[in-house]
């Protein structure tokens, strides 16, 4: 079964497909975000700043206006309603 996590204001992402996220102000991601073009880039901010980035199995790059921290404790939710 498919698991979903929420990324704020209605965005949604499948747990599985995640492959790492980081913070969006780091030059590495920067490079990354401006490297994969306008066909792999996914902006699910909904006009809030752009807090961390999070990298799909796909290829595809989704910018997010949560911190990275959010997102890895949002994720661990996500799996611990897995396991049981």
């Amino acid at each position: 079964m498919t698991k979903w996590m929420s990324v704020g204001k209605g965005g949604v992402l499948t747990v599985d497909r995640i492959v790492a996220f980081a913070r969006a102000s780091s030059a590495p991601i920067r490079r990354l975000v401006e490297a994969v073009g306008r066909d792999r880039f996914v902006d699910l901010t909904f006009g809030q700043p752009r807090r961390a980035v999070v990298v799909l199995d796909s290829g595809h790059v989704v910018a997010v206006s949560l911190a990275p921290e959010t997102l890895l404790e949002k994720l661990q939710e996500v799996q611990d309603e897995g396991s049981r």
